[in-house]
């Protein structure tokens, strides 16, 4: 078994891609929401890949939610 280690710089940006690997877990913490997310968004700077759709949930039955996200 050949295991390399990463610093946390190179695991924060692979991070970034690997949304789809199996296993992969989003647990962020609250200054990586703000910072990386929450800013980008109010800057209108792009967040690279959308992994947190956007829907007007009010403009929906909760029932038909799960379908739209």
């Amino acid at each position: 078994m050949n295991r390399t280690f990463t610093s946390a710089t190179e695991a924060t940006a692979e991070s970034a891609v690997a949304v789809d690997v199996v296993g992969y877990r989003f647990h962020p913490r609250d200054d990586e929401l703000v910072n990386h997310y929450l800013r980008r968004k109010l800057l209108n700077l792009s967040t690279g890949r959308v992994s947190i759709p956007e829907i007007k949930v009010y403009s929906f039955d909760p029932w038909d939610l799960l379908g739209r996200a």
